[in-house]
């Protein structure tokens, strides 16, 4: 249980019924989610892994034995009710040199993940997020980090759990031979990032666990994974569940291990290059 002094006063500041990211001691980023409920205040911290909760002594509806832990679907992920039609290109948006724009492109500096990087996924902006069109979704990432949500999925998206990132070069593209390595992230900026630097296909699990149909998809096209998953307490436990599941699979795997508080996209071209292509051959 995280000390109520560590975070109480960020979720008394909200007005009832909202939720906010807030840094949790001297973390690098967001990494606790705070909430002022009608029957109390509550934390999660997704980097510890740990929550919090205190009761409105005066409006209690229900005393609850546990912290109020989040999933990852439903805090991180939120579902908009339709697919964004006024978008602009990513490119486009940059150039018009507005506080908005000079915003994002502080964002994608700060995430080490530039604008040519992503350009190969033909990314647009809408309503303070990067939106992404992939085949499993319509996703959007906040860039303005005062969301709650710092991931958003469009209507018209499948219900698949990950993105699937395929070999950047044709020759590459192994599906379906002895010699297929496929590279697991948490998130959609690190697996794009890995994709450009070691021509890798990624997976990114958008969380830390690989689901029954990320597992399906594994299965049907790749003989060999790096699980390259963030370097803190939440990576490292997903590292070692997914290297378990993988076993039962009898599937051969590596885990790479994330320097402690990155995350992969957070490294340089040659550390990725270095960290995941001498484990391909």
């Amino acid at each position: 249980m995280i000390p109520r002094e560590e975070w109480l006063q960020d979720a008394q500041a909200l007005p009832v019924g909202r939720s906010e990211r807030v840094y949790h001691g001297a973390e690098r980023r967001q990494n606790m989610l705070v909430k002022n409920k009608p029957d109390g205040w509550s934390c999660w911290c997704f980097s510890c892994q740990d929550g919090g909760f205190v009761p409105k002594e005066h409006v209690r509806l229900q005393e609850p034995d546990e912290p109020d832990v989040p999933t990852e679907v439903h805090t991180d992920v939120r579902t908009e009710l339709y697919v964004p039609s006024d978008t602009v290109a990513l490119d486009d948006f940059i150039n018009a040199g507005t506080y908005e724009s000079r915003k994002l492109v502080k964002f994608l500096n700060d995430k080490g993940v530039s604008s040519t990087v992503l350009r190969e996924c033909n990314p647009r902006v809408y309503h303070d997020r990067v939106v992404f069109s992939f085949p499993e979704c319509i996703i959007g990432r906040d860039f303005t980090c005062k969301m709650s949500a710092k991931w958003k999925v469009y209507n018209g998206s499948s219900k698949l759990s990950y993105v699937h990132l395929q070999a950047k070069t044709t020759d590459d593209t192994r599906d379906g031979t002895q010699e297929s390595t496929v590279v697991l992230t948490e998130d959609i900026l690190s697996a794009i990032k890995v994709r450009w630097y070691t021509t890798l296909p990624c997976i990114a699990l958008r969380g830390t666990a690989v689901r029954t149909d990320t597992l399906a998809l594994i299965l049907r096209n790749y003989t060999r994974v790096l699980i390259f998953l963030d370097g803190d307490t939440a990576g490292r436990v997903g590292s070692t569940k997914a290297s378990k599941l993988l076993d039962t699979v009898n599937i051969p795997h590596v885990i790479i291990n994330t320097p402690d508080g990155l995350d992969p996209k957070d490294l340089k071209p040659n550390e990725l290059r270095r960290l995941c292509t001498h484990l391909t051959t």
